[in-house]
């Protein structure tokens, strides 16, 4: 059951709301107390920002696989950015959570329209993890053959850039949404695909194209592989 406390925001938070263990007090006070609910790192600049003291406060009853997946996608990023650990410039833009909320800075009733936005994009966040740890064992049931890993539908599997790395595999060949299959290159600093006749789609990127039936789309994936093969082979050979 989805249970929803009242949120109040306040820059005067009472001995009474740090004492009772049913109030959490997060981000001011100086208090870090998890045993009563107080979440503040502004008193100590070695501590992590209180998103992710709370992340970890409680990662024993989410999980360590569920917490370490929303500290790795979200919750460190942000903590850094909070902590003044992230130095930006011109060509480095705000991280996007971060952007969002200070979008609301100063305008009516910002806090409450902040609060629903990051509500629904933490939900979202929650949801994408449990994907991301079921989505190992759909990537380990793939079938693969050297370089090529081959699914059968077309539900993205989010972890399988990560895994492709891990297990050398360049490409995937998957159902395409539009129909036909597509051929999709792990990483275009490795493989760029090239245009050839079967296509009948090719991202100008080189990072996917489709083609009509799966024959052809394995076909020019296995062509692919091998030529990646020998020229790896050519190079340790040189």
């Amino acid at each position: 059951m989805d249970v929803y406390a009242p949120v109040e925001r306040t820059y005067t938070p009472t001995p009474e709301d740090f004492a009772d263990p049913r109030v959490l007090v997060l981000d001011i006070g100086k208090q870090y107390a998890p045993e009563l609910g107080n979440f503040d790192h502004h008193q100590d600049g070695e501590m992590p920002a209180t998103n992710l003291l709370l992340l970890n406060h409680v990662a024993p009853t989410l999980g360590e696989e569920l917490a370490g997946k929303l500290r790795e996608r979200l919750f460190q990023c942000v903590s850094d950015v909070d902590r003044g650990r992230v130095v930006f410039s011109d060509t480095t833009p705000t991280p996007e959570f971060n952007m969002l909320v200070r979008a609301f800075n100063n305008l009516p009733d910002g806090f409450d329209r902040a609060l629903t936005v990051v509500t629904e994009i933490l939900l979202a966040q929650v949801e994408t993890a449990h994907k991301a740890i079921a989505d190992v064992m759909r990537w380990d049931a793939l079938v693969k053959t050297t370089g090529v890993a081959y699914q059968h539908d077309n539900d993205v599997i989010l972890c399988r850039k990560e895994k492709a790395r891990e297990e050398n595999i360049f490409m995937l060949v998957c159902p395409n949404l539009r129909g036909g299959y597509s051929v999709i290159s792990r990483d275009t600093n490795i493989l760029v695909i090239p245009a050839v006749d079967t296509q009948t789609f090719l991202h100008a990127s080189g990072f996917m194209a489709t083609y009509p039936s799966q024959a052809d789309a394995i076909n020019h994936a296995l062509q692919l592989a091998q030529k990646m093969n020998l020229s790896a082979y050519q190079l340790i050979e040189d």
